[in-house]
């Protein structure tokens, strides 16, 4: 903006080849930031014809108005609040294209103000209705382009109104549809209004206008993401070159410095050139500001635009499961969110090295062992079967890239903000961010969510070299089939590996700590049947033995064992920097709202407390939101399941038969084998069975226990179940399609409350 002698020369200037223009005006004080009070009456005086006066140019109306009244046609919806005597101002709006009742209106009531106060009050006493808010900034816009110089006083109204979230958002959209004009292209681009030729004044007017928008905290400059700055359209470029001289200029009044090259070369990209239409848009100035070399200028991101520190609603430090689903539902709630993921790629362990990639090798391996072994009995003989490793590799890692980029793009649909890099806090609303690709970058959120996720733990006497000895992540990356592998930890990931390398031609050995496999969730009875069935498939166990040490000299890694397995810990680097209690786990410690004792700093997934479950995390980071948006959010930890993808699979939800033993919780049994159900029969597939856990006395469900084909995918109506308080009578008496896998899990509710009829 342009104030002080600067201002006062600018209108003096503009006054005067108004009145050489028009002829003679009634003499009055003109302040920068007023609009030129001028008629149609002094237009048609002076016998010109033109454009360039129509914005910017107003006049209140007086009784010698003397052209024939608007009809009512034209004048059908009347505003309130406009004034009346502005029938000059009517017709001047629908020659400036003012082509809606309501931009007409907005245009009257700032061309008919004082200053730029009264315009904003007058705007207000409107009452427009929010969406015919979203008019105010276009024409603002427009009148501000129009200008035959750039005029401050729609810059000052525009100001005012980007205090209103919906209206800055709008002026955003403006200045994207501004580069549309331009040429500047978008995948996504839909059609917008193109009713100005846009040419050098108005490119300069507006460059003005939003360059001091940003330099006075109206609008951030990451407002220009949607640019590539190394690749603009000639228009583009001199509206860019403007805009951040303006800025530049703008800053340099409140800097004590004068000029701050390190500032510049974060400000400017290569593309900076002073060209003649530039420097001819700053003739008022003596000399232009020093700008800083291309060689001089750090190298910048491919995001192409630097960022200010804009505070955002809600900030998530990490991509996986939890920070992008958190994400993505703030930026759905109508939140400014930003997400900080180190790794390059979103979706966290889950999606890049865990849930996903396993389950495509785990069901790859499955179709290549059962046409070794299971199909000849199905009438199926296939001979000379061979096994291309590489090729299930590549498609495996096809799977993950395309989810990858799914998430991506729903970041781009929810206005989810992208930053690559590591994160570390600077502040308790402040992060900094090493980007990936270099340089750094500071995050302001007025909310901060911690889900960074966890990483295997190092083994003590075991080096990780993901070649001998690897963690989950190297072995899904295994370049030819192991001859031997020693599982050390006999939980889910465990053993889901354990299956994925035996079926291929691996003698796998599991080492687990416990007495039984699966871990501590999984029923004690459940888990006997899934050992007996793996053990069959050829991987052998070896339980309540502890991994002391290993020697890797020689050409078999030797493992010395007492009588543990590679845990996963927490991830919290450079979280202690201001100062967030953690157990004695490592687990940040929060309350059942997810707050650390800095309440506008809250923790979900496998960085706290609960067992390290993707579909967890994401229940978690939904509530976190709605926590943040509405005061409120939901999350039953009685009823998360969880699934372990051997085959059979097993699956479970709610508590074990263990757990309610030690509770002293009077319950009832009832199971169901798939040796007695149909579907299970014609797939010739029926080892394994449904147990459910009851109350003795309510018959609510406590727990459901499953191994057996597609348990992950049954264990759903489990867990509805359990969310809604049902009995085993209820389901025993909802009827289930026939056949199907899920009439065991009806059968398992009968007998639970009276008899299964098929067993």
């Amino acid at each position: 903006m342009k104030t002080g002698a600067v201002a006062s020369a600018i209108t003096s200037e503009h006054t005067i080849r108004m009145k050489k223009t028009l002829g003679t005006l009634n003499t009055r004080s003109i302040k920068g930031s007023e609009p030129l009070r001028i008629g149609l009456k002094d237009i048609r005086d002076s016998d010109k014809k033109g454009k360039w006066w129509l914005v910017g140019a107003s006049w209140a109306g007086n009784a010698e108005d003397d052209e024939e009244p608007t009809t009512k046609a034209e004048n059908a919806r009347e505003v309130q609040g406009v004034e009346t005597g502005t029938s000059d101002l009517v017709q001047l709006a629908r020659e400036q294209r003012m082509n809606t009742d309501i931009r007409r209106a907005v245009f009257i009531t700032i061309m008919s103000a004082s200053d730029y106060q009264d315009a904003y009050q007058r705007l207000m006493k409107l009452k427009l209705k929010k969406v015919q808010e979203l008019e105010i900034p276009k024409v603002l816009i427009q009148c501000s382009g129009a200008e035959k110089m750039y005029n401050p006083y729609y810059t000052l109204i525009a100001k005012r109104l980007c205090g209103d979230r919906k209206l800055k958002m709008s002026f955003q959209f403006s200045l994207w549809d501004l580069f549309k004009k331009m040429g500047e292209t978008n995948d996504d681009d839909d059609d917008f209004e193109e009713d100005t030729e846009l040419d050098t004044r108005h490119i300069v007017n507006l460059a003005k206008m939003f360059g001091t928008l940003m330099a006075e905290g109206g609008l951030g400059l990451n407002v220009l993401k949607n640019l590539n700055l190394s690749y603009l359209q000639a228009k583009t470029k001199t509206f860019c070159e403007v805009l951040f001289i303006t800025i530049l200029l703008q800053t340099q009044k409140v800097s004590k410095e004068g000029r701050d090259e390190k500032t510049i070369a974060n400000l400017f990209s290569r593309f900076i050139s002073t060209r003649a239409a530039v420097r001819s848009a700053f003739r008022q100035q003596s000399s232009l500001p020093k700008i800083v070399a291309p060689s001089g200028i750090a190298n910048l991101s491919r995001r192409g635009y630097a960022t200010e520190a804009e505070e955002q609603d809600l900030v998530v430090i990490g991509g996986g499961v939890a920070g992008y689903v958190a994400a993505i539902k703030a930026g759905q709630e109508g939140l400014k969110v930003t997400c900080i993921e180190k790794r390059g790629t979103l979706g966290g362990t889950c999606l890049n090295v865990g849930c996903i990639p396993s389950k495509a090798l785990l069901n790859n391996s499955h179709l290549y062992h059962q046409i070794l072994h299971d199909t000849k009995a199905r009438g199926i003989e296939v001979g000379d079967v061979k096994l291309n490793l590489q090729q299930m590799m590549k498609s495996k890692d096809t799977a993950v890239a395309g989810l990858t980029k799914g998430v991506e793009f729903l970041f781009k649909k929810n206005n989810v903000t992208y930053v690559k890099g590591t994160a570390t806090f600077t502040g308790e609303h402040e992060v900094k961010v090493n980007l990936s690709e270099g340089g750094e970058e500071t995050v302001v959120g007025k909310n901060i969510l911690i889900a960074t996720g966890s990483e295997a733990t190092p083994f003590p006497g075991l080096e990780v070299d993901e070649k001998r000895i690897i963690t989950s992540t190297g072995a899904l990356a295994l370049e030819k089939v192991p001859e031997s592998m020693v599982v050390i930890g006999g939980g889910i990931i465990g053993l889901e590996m354990s299956s994925v390398w035996s079926r291929l031609g691996t003698k796998v050995t599991v080492v687990e700590f416990l007495p039984q496999i699966g871990g501590p969730g999984m029923d004690a009875e459940i888990a006997k049947s899934s050992q007996k069935i793996l053990k069959k498939q050829g991987i052998d166990f070896k339980l309540n033995t502890k991994v002391m040490g290993g020697d890797v000299s020689g050409e078999k890694v030797k493992l010395s064992v007492e009588a543990a397995k590679v845990a996963r810990k927490k991830l919290l680097r450079q979280m202690s920097d201001i100062g967030l209690e953690t157990d004695d786990k490592g687990r940040l410690v929060i309350d059942s709202e997810y707050r650390t004792k800095l309440p506008h700093i809250r923790v979900v997934g496998d960085c706290t407390f609960g067992p390290m479950l993707a579909h967890k995390a994401e229940e978690e980071a939904v509530a976190v939101v709605e926590y943040i948006k509405k005061g409120y959010g939901h999350v039953n930890y009685a009823a998360i399941p969880s699934v372990m993808y051997t085959h059979p699979e097993v699956a479970w939800v709610g508590q074990n038969e263990q757990e309610l033993k030690a509770a002293g919780t009077k319950y009832k049994i009832g199971t169901f084998p798939f040796s007695a159900n149909s579907r299970a029969k014609t797939n010739l597939d029926t080892e394994g069975l449904v147990k459910m856990l009851a109350d003795a006395e309510t018959d609510r469900i406590l727990g459901v226990h499953i191994i057996g084909p597609n348990a992950g995918e049954m264990i759903a109506e489990a867990t509805l179940a359990i969310e809604y308080g049902a009995s085993s009578e209820d389901i025993g008496r909802t009827c289930h399609a026939h056949p199907t896998l899920a009439e065991a899990f009806k059968e398992a509710a009968m007998a639970t409350y009276g008899k299964a009829v098929h067993y």
